[in-house]
């Protein structure tokens, strides 16, 4: 499917059918879940590792946004396995380059962000916090991972709510993308309100639940996404259909 085809309206029944294709296609791609567990790992044993060592508020600022960057291309890549688990998909390495417009944007985006979040007030005091438990080392590598990996969605949703997908698929640019989000709002007010909210909810409830069940919502989060870009982009809307829709165009 070239880019610049769709949105196109899902089938009827597309609330429930997303969320049990998700769960299936989460069981059906194990290189996808390897790769992403992996990523949160790494990222989260970066971001500990580095703590101790970081000078001043920019660099914390440049080191959390830089990781949540470096987690596009990982996201990105699991949605590649996705596609490969049933079938489609070009090669990794044009899908890769074809991440870095995003990369930027979730750099520029967290950056903005989380200066913004230094400068009000917190929300729970600071001396509440440091009153709680510790958190062990793995349960913080954990977090970590999920900050990376849920920052890079927030970033990117601003944009078009399946970015990411779509250029697993498609390898969409940003002009494409931003088009693509005005499309789905204009012609599936009810679509993208549904995306929006659920990327959000997955987003906090990854952030909220212990950590090991974290990484399984968010791991979950990027399997829905992709199911809900197989179907808006591709028109498939059936696990494993032998369809060539999302396929990079060569």
């Amino acid at each position: 499917m070239a880019a610049g085809a769709g949105p196109y309206t899902p089938k009827a029944g597309w609330e429930w059918r997303w969320f049990v294709q998700a769960c299936q296609l989460c069981l059906r791609a194990p290189e996808a879940l390897i790769l992403f567990a992996g990523w949160v790992l790494v990222a989260g044993a970066v971001i500990v590792g580095l703590r101790p060592h970081i000078p001043s508020i920019s660099a914390a600022i440049l080191l959390i946004a830089s990781m949540s960057a470096a987690s596009v291309p990982a996201v990105t890549a699991c949605h590649w396995f996705l596609m490969r688990s049933e079938g489609h998909g070009g090669g990794l390495g044009r899908v890769l380059r074809g991440s870095r417009e995003a990369a930027l944007v979730a750099l520029a985006v967290n950056s903005i962000f989380i200066l913004l979040a230094l400068l009000l007030p917190p929300i729970v005091p600071v001396a509440d916090i440091a009153a709680g438990p510790r958190p062990s080392e793995i349960d913080q590598v954990l977090r970590g991972g999920i900050l990376t990996v849920t920052a890079a969605h927030v970033a990117t949703l601003i944009i078009m709510p399946l970015w990411l997908p779509a250029i697993a698929g498609l390898i969409m640019p940003l002009s494409q993308a931003r088009l693509s989000g005005v499309l789905i709002l204009v012609r599936m007010p009810r679509v993208f309100l549904a995306l929006t909210v659920g990327i959000f909810g997955g987003i906090q409830l990854a952030r909220l639940l212990p950590p090991v069940v974290g990484v399984a919502v968010t791991f979950l989060l990027i399997s829905w996404t992709y199911v809900a870009a197989r179907e808006i982009f591709g028109g498939i809307s059936e696990n494993g259909e032998r369809a060539a829709r999302l396929v990079p165009s060569t």
